[in-house]
């Protein structure tokens, strides 16, 4: 696993690092699923445990927060897109591989807030068109226009035609890292035999663009 910096560099990841990062990554998913989708309502020991850990990870991120305030203050400018693709408000580009977030920064004034409720309102229709098997859709909301694409690739980079009609890991699961990993669930019924012919894994990067 590698991270990239705002200045476009790439930084591989340690071994330790990689593996923390994937027992954070299970850790909060697991709460999430303890919290919001409970077998059983949660018992008061169970609750005291929830709030242990959520102690423990806050003093754990709580040195990062620097890190954290100064690589936000560095990330992507949308002005440095707007020349070329006149017209662009936003975008978010996914890789659902390695999940690594490619998306410029909006700060804190009013109109950057409005536009970050108007990108989540759009990623969750996005999903509900997923849901329904579209891996590529496009709409109007007053006057601006959201779409949004879904692909399949190999270890090459070569695009794998998919048919998500009938993919029941749509069926079953919601999109989103903390409910399930709905798009690992997607190439595992997809392109299980893919996979184990070439074995290498395969990507299913996402873009999602306001214009």
């Amino acid at each position: 696993m590698s991270l990239t910096r705002a200045s476009g560099a790439t930084v591989a990841l340690s071994d330790g690092g990689e593996n923390a990062l994937e027992g954070l990554r299970s850790a909060l998913r697991e709460l999430h699923r303890a919290l919001y989708f409970p077998a059983r309502l949660p018992c008061p020991v169970d609750l005291e445990a929830v709030f242990s850990i959520q102690g423990v990870i806050r003093d754990s991120l709580h040195d990062c927060r620097e890190q954290l305030v100064v690589s936000a203050k560095n990330n992507l400018m949308m002005t440095s897109f707007q020349q070329k693709y006149p017209g662009l408000l936003h975008f978010l580009y996914v890789d659902r591989l390695s999940h690594q977030l490619t998306a410029p920064s909006l700060h804190g004034s009013k109109s950057d807030a409005h536009l970050k409720d108007k990108v989540w309102a759009a990623m969750k229709q996005a999903h509900k068109y997923l849901k329904r098997g579209c891996s590529s859709s496009r709409w109007r909301m007053h006057d601006i226009y959201y779409s949004y694409f879904l692909w399949f690739e190999d270890g090459s980079g070569n695009p794998l035609p998919a048919n998500l009609a009938n993919c029941s890991a749509l069926r079953h699961s919601e999109p989103g890292m903390l409910g399930s990993d709905i798009y690992r669930l997607m190439r595992r019924e997809l392109f299980e035999s893919v996979m184990l012919l070439l074995r290498a894994a395969v990507s299913a990067p996402h873009l999602a663009s306001t214009h």
